[in-house]
């Protein structure tokens, strides 16, 4: 039985070492557009340089996002109301905070104390939870985006919106309690919200 090489020359009825054959032309496509092909090409080269470049500037802009997040918090800290405290206060207070404790009243003095009291145990958790919250709500939309293989998807065409609220309303109109606590209300919304 003849073998592949036999067949592609005697199909043009070339002898086996004319140029021009079948079997040449084939082996030179396979050598030039070879899958195991090292990359070594002027093409391959500007495509690694082009994604470098894209994940340098997807750093960059992680790194600016971070800082900017870390000046606006000072920021945010400083204009609630009830207990004034100046922007550098802020860190400063967090960094004795980190390195030093709870400040002594007797020590420190009590405007220590209240500054440390304010900034660590009121203002500073409420941003970090809203930091929390928007990381969340940020995977949840990629998550049904991604599900959906839409980038239009949200909330409201999985449906989850809806749910949510229906089980809001029901929990207000109907005075439900599941655990007898305030938080029945979020509770079935969000159990709602699965269904």
């Amino acid at each position: 039985m003849p073998g592949l090489r036999e067949w592609l020359n005697s199909d043009i009825g070339a002898p086996k070492s004319s140029p021009g054959s079948k079997l040449e032309v084939i082996e030179q496509n396979d050598s030039l557009y070879s899958e195991w092909d090292d990359g070594d090409d002027e093409g391959s080269k500007s495509l690694d340089a082009q994604y470098h470049i894209g994940i340098v500037r997807k750093l960059t802009f992680i790194i600016v996002c971070i800082i900017l997040m870390f000046f606006s918090a000072g920021f945010i800290i400083t204009q609630q109301d009830g207990y004034a405290i100046e922007y550098w206060d802020v860190y400063r207070v967090v960094w004795n905070h980190i390195i030093n404790g709870t400040p002594n009243p007797d020590v420190d003095g009590w405007k220590a104390y209240f500054d440390d009291h304010v900034v660590c145990n009121l203002r500073l958790p409420r941003i970090a939870i809203g930091l929390v919250a928007g990381f969340g709500l940020a995977v949840a939309g990629a998550v049904m985006q991604s599900t959906m293989k839409n980038p239009m998807a949200d909330s409201y065409t999985t449906g989850v919106s809806s749910g949510a609220a229906f089980g809001a309303a029901l929990a207000i109109v109907l005075n439900v309690t599941i655990i007898g606590h305030d938080g029945d209300l979020l509770l079935l919304a969000f159990l709602f919200s699965l269904v």
